[in-house]
């Protein structure tokens, strides 16, 4: 049985890795901040409450494990109001975590990075592209890219840096502080005041990937061979750039299925919209499509769970 630790196991994209490696039968660590308690979404996970800044305690549970996921990160909503804590996270202790890795003898370190390290987030972009990160998020994440991209080029550990885009679903429970993304957003606000408002005209696009091909990836990627390792940098996306406003449709078709009211999408007004063209947003994925790993679940289904998530979690489906 493959074990597999994943740091920030209980948040909002790690839960949903737990989850499908769960149901494809690994022993699944999680490490978490402060949590001691089962979760009931991720049953059969064992939670363990670790002092990042301290790599004896990480190498307690990393020892033993084939293969670690590396998700323990400050935000992009922390990191821009504090810099040097996104430093001290991001880095030293994502550092702190991959020096328990090496010397516990874990084979695989897969650490979840961002879309935005690239900067701007506009033209063709595949993993040839020079980064070139413009806030502290993007900055940090980079950062300790090059650490995790060392170690494999010094053979210490199989690396690998996923450059992830906009991922799109619901949270395992509200708890987890998601709701200023997007979709998360918009569902909420349908099932809390069965509206739906922009604070832009939505003409914005972003590549937008579903939560469940983001796990259902990340249990491919802990099984790829060595040789298809290459330098260890890929892009996890839908490789289909999407508007701020399809979102918005999306969300009101699943609120018209699910509460038979479809609300209307509330825009500023033409006075207040943006004049400037949209840029165009290719995020090519082929490095992980010829690996055999592609999404294949659509937006709008993942969208449908979503918005039944926030019923159960703040509202009402009549």
């Amino acid at each position: 049985m493959t074990c597999v630790l994943i740091t920030g196991g209980s948040g909002y994209v790690g839960g949903r890795i737990a989850q499908a490696f769960l149901a494809d039968g690994a022993e699944v660590r999680i490490t978490t901040r402060g949590i001691s308690h089962a979760l009931p979404a991720l049953e059969g996970a064992k939670i363990c409450p670790v002092d990042y800044d301290d790599v004896e305690d990480l190498m307690r549970h990393t020892r033993g494990c084939d293969v670690i996921f590396h998700l323990a990160a400050a935000n992009e909503i922390i990191s821009g109001d504090h810099p040097a804590k996104a430093v001290r996270i991001n880095i030293e202790q994502g550092l702190n975590v991959l020096s328990a890795a090496r010397q516990t003898g874990v084979k695989r370190f897969v650490n979840f990075s961002t879309a935005h390290v690239y900067g701007r987030l506009e033209g063709r972009i595949d993993e040839s592209r020079l980064p070139v990160p413009l806030h502290p998020y993007a900055i940090s994440h980079l950062g300790f890219e090059h650490f995790v991209r060392a170690a494999m080029e010094r053979d210490e550990i199989e690396g690998m840096n996923i450059r992830l885009s906009n991922a799109l679903g619901a949270p395992l429970n509200p708890e987890v502080d998601r709701w200023t993304l997007i979709a998360n957003d918009l569902c909420r606000q349908v099932a809390t005041s069965r509206r739906i408002v922009l604070k832009s005209d939505g003409s914005q696009v972003r590549d937008f990937v579903a939560l469940s091909d983001v796990a259902r990836i990340a249990v491919g990627l802990s099984k790829l061979a060595p040789a298809q390792l290459d330098n260890g940098v890929f892009n996890l996306g839908s490789g289909q750039a999407t508007s701020l406003l399809e979102v918005a449709d999306m969300v009101a078709d699943a609120a018209e299925r699910l509460t038979g009211h479809r609300p209307e999408i509330e825009r500023p007004s033409r006075a207040a919209r943006s004049p400037e063209p949209v840029p165009v947003l290719e995020y090519r994925v082929e490095k992980l499509k010829a690996r055999g790993l592609w999404t294949q679940h659509s937006l709008q289904a993942e969208i449908d769970r979503s918005l039944q998530a926030c019923l159960a979690f703040f509202g009402q489906s009549s």
